[in-house]
């Protein structure tokens, strides 16, 4: 029993207060929500900041698939690569993918949204300029390792920041426009990269990494 129901439990046997007095009691402390203001920021949350959401996904997941593309273009040749090297290159990404997925998510609730998705994307943004620099296999291995641990920290971010903001009625549409905007990043990112190596020519990683 919280102290508010053993004050009020004191008040009813003391015969202080009526039923209709401890509703007035109960009604006092509980927070004013004004609910035309609240659809009001709901509604700018839908208009500014689930867009934001819904091109960042695209674009990292676009970074995540870009070694692949990098492969039909030559990426093993311009590295010297061979054997099961690229597959190894490719699946250490999600060894530290998975590791660090719940680190952030508790960090958010420890030292709040704004500080984490700012580290995550300021880290994001680093090693995938690096990437873009790598001209051996450890190298390789290095930076797919920390892209892997950066990259962790942003869509189970935005999923818990949703959950902060929305209802959990409202959420799962929110949701499900986040996952929807990943399969974008599917149907038009050999589109993209194709563009991009078209005009670059060059076998490596370095131009998709710094223009997606």
């Amino acid at each position: 029993m919280n102290d508010l129901e053993k004050q009020l439990g004191t008040k009813v046997s003391s015969g202080g207060h009526t039923p209709q007095s401890i509703e007035n009691d109960v009604g006092e402390c509980m927070p004013y929500i004004d609910l035309v203001l609240e659809k009001k920021v709901l509604r700018e949350f839908d208009k500014w900041l689930l867009p934001q959401m819904m091109l960042l996904v695209p674009v990292q997941n676009l970074d995540r698939g870009n070694i692949g593309n990098a492969r039909v273009f030559g990426f093993e040749e311009g590295l010297g690569r061979h054997g099961n090297q690229f597959n190894n290159i490719s699946t250490v990404f999600y060894a530290t993918y998975v590791v660090f997925e719940g680190p952030w998510v508790m960090a958010v609730k420890r030292f709040g949204a704004n500080n984490v998705l700012a580290l995550a994307f300021i880290s994001w943004s680093i090693v995938t300029l690096g990437t873009g620099f790598i001209h051996d296999y450890g190298q390789a291995i290095f930076m797919r390792l920390l892209l892997g641990a950066a990259e962790a920290g942003l869509v189970p971010v935005l999923s818990f920041v949703q959950s902060t903001i929305w209802y959990r009625s409202s959420q799962a549409k929110r949701v499900s426009l986040l996952y929807m905007s990943i399969c974008l990043s599917g149907a038009f990112g050999g589109l993209v990269a194709y563009g991009i190596q078209s005009m670059c020519k060059q076998p490596e990683l370095r131009h998709m990494t710094t223009v997606l």
